[in-house]
C-alpha cells in the first residue's frame, strides 16, 4: 500500500489529500485514488493510496502492484502517515497535523486537544524516527514536555504493515512537573521520574532462639553466628529478606 503521491508535482500523504481525489504514484506515474482508514475484522487499516484498476495496482491495495511500486525512501513517509491515521481514529476530537511547527521544533505529526487533559496535557507530539540516529532524543523530548505535550518516539519495530502501537507515549503527567520556576534541582528530578524504579531492599530480621528452635531444622541449610558473653553463650539467627 503507498502511502507517497504526487499531486501537480509535490510529495503528499493520505492525511493531506480529500476524499475522491487522484494522486500520481511516484515510482510508475499511474494514477492512485484514496483509500480512508477502515477496520478489517481486529485489524486497523490506515488512510493510503491505491493504483487504480488495471496497470501496476489492482484497485485494492492488496494486489502485487502496490508492492512492486514501495521503495526504501517512502518509508518514513509511511510512518508518518500511519501514526497520523492512527490519532485521527483514536482522539477524533483533536485536531491534527503533519509537520507543525511547535516553538521551534517541528514534530512529524501534532496532536492538539481543544482543551488540556490528564494525562497528555495539550497534546501529543510524535517523533517517527527512521535511520535518523543523530537527532538528541533528550533536548527533543524535554522540549515537548516542558510545554506541556505529551511525545510519542516511534521506531520502525513500533509499526505493523498498516498500524502503529501507541501505547508507549511518554505523557506529560507523571513525567513532566507543570512549573520549574523557583525550583531547585528540577531537572534532576524530571529525570528521576523517567526512571525504572525497581530498588532492592535488604532488612536484618533476628529471630528470637526459642521460636526459632521449635522448628523441625533437620533437612535445612542453617547460618548460626556464635556470640559469647561474661554470663553466657547464646545463639543468634537472623534471616535476610528481600522486599
Amino acid at each position: 500500500m503507498p502511502y507517497l503521491g504526487l499531486s501537480d508535482g509535490d510529495e503528499v500523504l493520505p492525511p493531506q489529500v480529500p476524499d475522491g481525489s487522484t494522486v500520481a504514484c511516484p515510482v510508475c506515474g499511474e494514477e492512485m485514488s484514496v483509500v480512508r482508514s477502515y477496520n478489517r475484522g481486529s485489524t486497523f487499516v490506515s488512510r493510503h493510496f491505491s493504483h487504480k484498476g488495471g496497470g501496476k495496482g489492482d484497485g485494492s491495495g492488496a494486489g502485487s502492484g502496490d508492492s512492486d511500486c514501495l521503495w526504501e525512501s517512502e518509508i518514513h513517509h509511511k510512518m508518518k502517515a500511519i501514526a497520523y491515521a492512527r490519532l485521527e481514529n483514536d482522539y477524533p476530537e483533536a485536531t491534527i497535523e503533519l509537520e507543525s511547527n511547535l516553538e521551534g521544533r517541528i514534530p512529524d505529526v501534532l496532536l492538539e486537544f481543544p482543551e488540556p487533559c490528564d494525562p497528555y496535557g495539550k497534546g501529543i507530539a510524535v517523533e517517527a524516527q527512521y535511520r535518523d540516529k543523530g537527532k538528541d532524543k533528550e533536548a527533543v523530548v524535554r522540549h515537548y514536555l516542558d510545554r506541556e505535550y505529551s511525545v510519542a518516539w516511534l521506531e520502525e519495530d513500533d509499526f505493523t504493515t498498516h498500524d502503529v502501537d501507541l501505547s508507549g507515549i511518554l505523557s506529560v503527567w507523571p513525567y513532566a512537573l507543570p512549573d520549574r520556576c523557583g525550583t531547585e534541582g528540577y531537572p534532576d528530578i524530571t529525570w528521576w521520574l523517567w526512571q525504572e524504579k525497581n530498588p532492592t531492599v535488604e532488612i536484618e530480621i533476628p529471630i528470637p532462639v526459642d521460636y526459632w528452635m521449635s522448628f523441625d531444622k533437620s533437612a535445612e541449610w542453617v547460618t548460626t553466628a556464635k556470640k559469647t558473653s561474661s554470663d553466657e553463650e547464646t545463639l543468634k539467627h537472623a534471616v535476610k529478606s528481600t522486599l
